[in-house]
């Protein structure tokens, strides 16, 4: 029977080309909108891709690369010197993405290519090895120890990984690290206990000593021992819930809500009505408002600090036209005494069509106004752990899934009313109400008696306008007076010279 290595040689040969040489591993991934394999040779890489009869192939040949780097949490980029249909040379870049175990994958490469091109530029510098990782090439047992990853370059790493990337992603490096340190050194390797076959167990080996200060590590089900373990000082909760806001704003790709106002209660008050064991309104009774069916949901586990709160709702979601899926959330609660609560949700699937390729990961902002009242602000993203061709799909429904969930939790909350809300609340709000409307009105009987006294005055000072403009009249009315009856009497004295009246009519000017 040939060997599975020779095998895969031919599958290049016929698919890419003969120029690559040896094949020594291979693994899904996607380029571009392509999905298919990449096949890493002695000589280069090639990519071929088949779906529905759209073919594409990729040739890279490591005396050309120029540079190899990580892409996000599952890409891998390679820079190489191509020549353009004119014979022009120029520098072209491919994107391979959606990698399950990129860390790894990329390593294994980057000494591959390091063999034929030393002086390429890349994220991690591994040391010569003289083959490949075998949980990568498929290699029978009996394969040589030195076959396997070197421990210190594993451990370094893991320190880039966490420099550079986040303590996160230094998961499946510390996963890789346990299974090679437990890897008995006599030439034996069973290939059916390689790493990519182990992601699915659970992390039980930490030898990370930094600590997760901004809380980007999504509790899993897994970690609970690393994520519960940073707790701040009461003194520093302000600071510690700004950097948290910050960072989760550069962590999640998509934001639900932002900023959303929520009742004019206390976070103590928020958390027993809507996030404790027994609230009424919880988020397990608001998914089965929604449809889902709560199998089971565990209670908070606190931390001995009593900063950290973790538990697990394991509950079926239906997808119409495929049936029901098999969903697993595991929550973590962080409360930042009266700066806010942070609520993280990590949810996976099974049990239908490509559900159980990726996870979702969301975080639920509640936060405290410094004139009352609180806001919630949710922000999530879809991380891919495996390829499928109902990615698109499945995306786009986990995406709309996860914004309405938000919206509609919210509302929720806002329509709970006064029934779910303690009976303190609900006095202290009545209290609150009252006197407001005593303030109100108060406000307005003010109002009203400046508006009175402003009227008055300009009342008084129309009068005394229209008074200056009577006296005035008065005057000139009284002049006129006194120039007829001047008139008057020289026209009597005229009359009297004429016809001997001037007695009778003087006495009457007079009487006048």
């Amino acid at each position: 029977m040939p060997d599975s290595n020779e095998y895969k040689t031919e599958i290049v040969r016929r698919l890419v080309g003969p120029s690559l040489g040896k094949a020594k591993i291979d693994f899904a991934c996607a380029n571009g909108s392509y999905s298919g394999r990449l096949y890493v040779c002695t000589n280069g890489a090639g990519f071929y891709s088949n779906l529905f009869g759209f073919e594409r192939t990729v040739c890279i040949h490591w005396k050309h690369v120029t540079k190899m780097k990580k892409m996000r949490t599952s890409s891998i980029l390679l820079q190489y010197v191509g020549t353009s249909k004119n014979g022009k040379r120029n520098t072209k870049e491919h994107i391979f993405k959606s990698i399950a175990d990129r860390d790894n994958v990329f390593d294994t490469v980057s000494r591959i290519c390091r063999q034929v091109n030393p002086n390429i530029e890349g994220d991690n510098s591994t040391d010569d090895c003289k083959d490949v990782s075998p949980e990568f090439s498929g290699l029978s047992e009996g394969a040589d120890s030195s076959d396997l990853p070197k421990i210190s370059d594993l451990r370094a790493s893991i320190n880039a990984e966490i420099r550079s990337q986040g303590i996160r992603h230094a998961a499946n490096a510390v996963n890789q690290l346990a299974n090679v340190e437990k890897q008995p050194l006599n030439g034996s390797f069973n290939s059916e206990t390689s790493v990519m076959d182990k992601e699915k167990e659970e992390l039980t080996v930490y030898k990370i000593e930094e600590v997760d200060e901004l809380g980007s590590t999504i509790y899993d089900g897994k970690n609970g021992d690393f994520v519960t373990k940073f707790c701040p000082d009461q003194d520093n909760f302000g600071k510690a819930w700004n950097e948290l806001v910050k960072s989760s704003e550069d962590y999640f790709k998509f934001t639900a809500v932002k900023k959303a106002d929520l009742p004019d209660i206390s976070l103590e008050a928020f958390f027993e009505t809507f996030l404790s064991d027994d609230a009424e309104n919880s988020i397990s009774s608001f998914h089965e408002s929604i449809g889902d069916i709560i199998n089971n949901t565990d209670s908070w586990t606190e931390s001995a600090n009593g900063f950290h709160r973790i538990r697990t709702i394991n509950l079926d979601h239906p997808v119409p036209g495929y049936g029901k899926a098999k969903t697993t959330k595991h929550q973590h609660c962080r409360v930042y005494g009266t700066g806010g609560i942070c609520i993280d949700s990590h949810t996976e699937s099974e049990g239908l069509p490509a559900v159980d390729c990726f996870y979702v990961e969301d975080r639920m902002l509640i936060e405290a106004n410094e004139d009352g009242g609180l806001t919630l602000t949710g922000l999530y993203h879809t991380v891919w752990t495996k390829t499928s061709w109902m990615k698109g799909i499945a995306e786009k429904s986990a995406n709309a899934a996860s914004a309405d969930f938000f919206k509609g939790f919210i509302e929720m909350i806002n329509n709970a009313g006064e029934s779910a809300l303690p009976p303190v609340i609900i006095e202290l709000q009545k209290e609150h109400k009252e006197e407001g409307q005593k303030i109100e009105e108060t406000r307005f009987a003010l109002l009203f008696v400046i508006l009175f006294v402003l009227f008055m005055l300009v009342n008084l000072i129309r009068v005394r306008w229209k008074m200056g403009q009577l006296g005035g009249k008065v005057v000139e009315l009284k002049d006129e007076i006194d120039y007829l009856k001047s008139q008057l009497v020289i026209a009597l004295a005229k009359a009297q010279e004429k016809n001997g009246l001037g007695e009778c009519v003087s006495e009457v000017i007079r009487d006048i």
